[in-house]
């Protein structure tokens, strides 16, 4: 395999990518919101501080990792990949240059991969030890038969956590160029 793409990267592609991922299980997530409430409400009724409180702090954790955060990370995470990006894909790896830098990741390294209707998430561990590193793809920027072929691969992967999110098929992204 060896696929080359180029593509310019907006702030809101690598936006809609981040909470496309953080989006996963959206009835879970309102449930736990939910909890949070009635476990404050039955603080507040009981009279117990010492359960409201907490109640309302994972509550309003909870809303704003549904509502606001992943936007924000997205934001934050998207100073690296906004701009010029240049994407090899190999049988032993992918590199992915930006303006801020190179990436390099061999498939061994590879950990998880979040699989959205608007790109590829893959973190892989660090040869030294340390925090991940992750590299994220633009789905837009490849032909549909590349775009199956490359999920398909990530998928076969051994020993990597593979997380696909669906969505109807008007979500997947029109080639760069085509919309």
């Amino acid at each position: 395999m060896d696929i080359q793409v180029e593509y310019e990267a907006t702030g809101e592609d690598i936006t809609a990518s981040v909470v496309a991922n953080s989006t996963a299980r959206p009835a879970l997530r309102w449930a736990g919101f939910g909890l949070c409430c009635l476990l404050a409400v039955l603080g507040i009724v009981a009279g117990s501080v010492l359960l409201t409180l907490p109640a309302l702090l994972l509550a309003g954790f909870q809303l704003w990792n549904l509502t606001v955060g992943p936007r924000q990370i997205g934001a934050k995470v998207g100073r690296w990949y906004v701009g010029p990006t240049a994407v090899r894909i190999t049988d032993l790896g992918l590199s992915v240059r930006t303006d801020a830098g190179l990436r390099e990741l061999s498939w061994a390294m590879v950990t998880r991969i979040a699989d959205n209707p608007v790109a590829w998430t893959i973190m892989a561990k660090r040869a030294g030890g340390g925090a991940p590193v992750a590299a994220t793809i633009l789905k837009a920027a490849f032909s549909p038969e590349e775009r199956a072929g490359f999920s398909a691969f990530l998928a076969g992967l051994p020993g990597v956590r593979y997380r696909r999110t669906g969505a109807p098929a008007s979500a997947v992204p029109a080639p760069l160029g085509t919309a």
